[in-house]
């Protein structure tokens, strides 16, 4: 971080790439986004489906994040002196050779260093095979006069790796079929590692309710639960109705239905080192499952996670779905010149011809014809009634002697119910409104006295029922906002303490009744983490 002669604060960061010695340098601004630095890196490698790609960085806990594209930089990246950021892939994309050939031979390089780093778990013979096709993606065809020895020695293949797999690995380098290319060579490869159970998978340690360690990891088509390298549990995306976190425990509410078609439902959890890694896994679960399932990124509504008890977590998504970048692949393979292309696609003979898209062979169609400012046909009896109520008030405001002479600026073709321009500097004392015959306007000037004379009462009136209506109603709202109040405090007492007596039956006592509760995820957290120390802290410092 250093400043700049205007005082503008420029960032520093690292990016690593695939290969650890490789790596390059940003600046960016505080008010800079982790868009910024994406779109700067996936333009360097010439990337289109960036959005399976993200960067990671250490906190200040020691706890891997992945850089939100939506939000601050600095304010993700706080109190980390330097800041280094891993170019790695986020989400292992169900079928590679649905993505361009670039981000293939990405994919691959995330692929060997999961191989290398333990994180793809497989048998023997499969890790034989694997290292074979690496090896002759780098040293091309076997030659025994250039492959001589040990060739492979210094080359860092697997975790498992040993003597008698590396001459394994020689050996079936040695019977590969020569001439093949790189490209084919690496296709072959992701063909493989697409099919494995560890495959895009990201180990997060944890316990389960009977304290065994395991892992969980998270791809394309669920949640798998891991001991010793072997899946025990799993649970697809559609099984998933919510997941959840409370302190260190992570909580999955899973539905599935059975061979008698009936939905059954039933929670699991799983105990984290720290609330941190926990809070990790439960983003980590909702983005891949929103990634993966959602149709487009419009859907995507923010998920909160974390319980009554614990500190809670939001999570917007940001970025482009899984379908939408299929789509957009699709969408771009058509030709603009083919016959099947989007372009080229012309109206239905089915859809009839509107005046709003005339063709040639329809002169006689005038736009003059239809009802203007979308009024319609149907709008012009409640026209007249409104006209005839303001022909009215005029008539009105005639014999109470308030004459206000004014120029129309209305061009109307309808002299029933507007003044003519040639008559607009008439009085309108002069005028009669041709809805009201002679009959009828005589009746009006007879009982316009006495209409004008119970006006005033009248208003009187009204305006003391409305005072006396305002006072009662503001009483009404004084006494219910003081029965509240007496009601809400007495009622928060009574619940904490029928809380507290039903947590004291159910935490300390041994009957059956409440086995199945005392179980529970949620309650084994709570007890863990604030019943237990709780009750540590007050027979150490309240009672002694």
């Amino acid at each position: 971080m250093f400043k700049k002669k205007t005082g503008i604060v420029v960032h520093r960061c690292i990016v690593r790439l695939f290969e650890d010695f490789s790596a390059v340098e940003y600046e960016f601004l505080e008010t800079h986004k982790g868009n910024y630095l994406m779109d700067r890196l996936c333009q360097r490698l010439e990337i289109k489906e960036k959005d399976y790609f993200g960067l990671r960085f250490v906190d200040n806990t020691k706890q891997r994040q992945w850089l939100d594209l939506g939000k601050l930089i600095v304010k993700q990246c706080k109190d980390i002196h330097q800041l280094i950021f891993s170019f790695r892939v986020k989400f292992y994309p169900a079928d590679p050779f649905h993505l361009s050939l670039n981000v293939r031979v990405l994919l691959y390089k995330q692929l060997k260093r999961d191989l290398n780093h333990g994180r793809i778990y497989c048998s023997s013979n499969e890790i034989v095979t694997l290292g074979a096709l690496i090896v002759q993606e780098q040293f091309s065809d076997y030659d025994e006069n250039i492959h001589t020895g040990d060739y492979i020695s210094n080359l860092r293949l697997s975790a498992r790796q040993t003597d008698a797999i590396e001459k394994k690995i020689i050996k079936k380098h040695s019977e590969r079929t020569p001439g093949q290319d790189p490209i084919t060579v690496i296709d072959e490869f992701l063909r493989i590692s697409r099919n494995l159970e560890t495959y895009g998978i990201e180990p997060h340690y944890v316990k389960d309710h009977q304290g065994v360690q395991m892992y969980i990891g998270i791809n394309y088509s669920g949640i798998s639960a891991f001991i010793s390298g072997k899946r025990t549990q799993h649970f697809r995306w559609n099984e998933i109705r919510k997941l959840n976190f409370e302190g260190k425990m992570f909580i999955a509410h899973i539905g599935y239905m059975d061979t008698s078609r009936e939905v059954k439902k039933y929670t699991i959890g799983f105990k984290c080192a720290s609330g941190g890694a926990c809070r990790y896994l439960w983003r980590c679960s909702i983005e891949h499952m929103l990634f993966f399932t959602l149709p487009n990124c419009q859907n995507a509504c923010v998920n909160y996670g974390g319980g009554i008890f614990s500190r809670g977590a939001k999570f917007k998504y940001t970025g482009r779905t899984e379908r939408e970048i299929l789509n957009d692949f699709i969408y771009t393979s058509y030709s603009p010149l083919d016959g099947n292309g989007l372009e080229n696609k012309t109206k239905s003979n089915s859809v009839p011809v509107t005046p709003s898209s005339p063709k040639g062979e329809l002169p006689y169609i005038r736009y003059n014809s239809l009802p203007r400012s979308g009024v319609s046909i149907l709008d012009t009896d409640i026209y007249n009634r409104n006209q005839y109520l303001m022909d009215f008030s005029d008539l009105l405001a005639i014999q109470s002697g308030y004459v206000k002479p004014q120029q129309s600026n209305i061009e109307c073709h309808d002299k029933r119910h507007f003044f003519d321009s040639n008559e607009a500097h008439k009085s309108y004392s002069n005028y009669i409104p041709p809805s009201l015959n002679k009959e009828k306007s005589n009746i009006i000037k007879y009982n316009f006295n006495s209409l004008s004379k119970s006006t005033h009462n009248t208003n009187m009136d009204g305006a003391t029922s409305l005072y006396k209506e305002f006072n009662n109603s503001k009483n009404t709202k004084d006494l219910r906002s003081l029965h509240m109040c007496r009601l809400f405090f007495p009622s928060i007492a009574l619940f904490i303490i029928i809380m507290t007596i039903t947590a004291f039956l159910i935490f300390e006592s041994n009957t059956e009744l409440f086995d199945s509760i005392r179980h529970a995820p949620e309650i084994t957290a709570f007890i863990d983490n604030y019943y237990l120390p709780l009750k540590k802290f007050i027979k150490g410092n309240v009672i002694n």
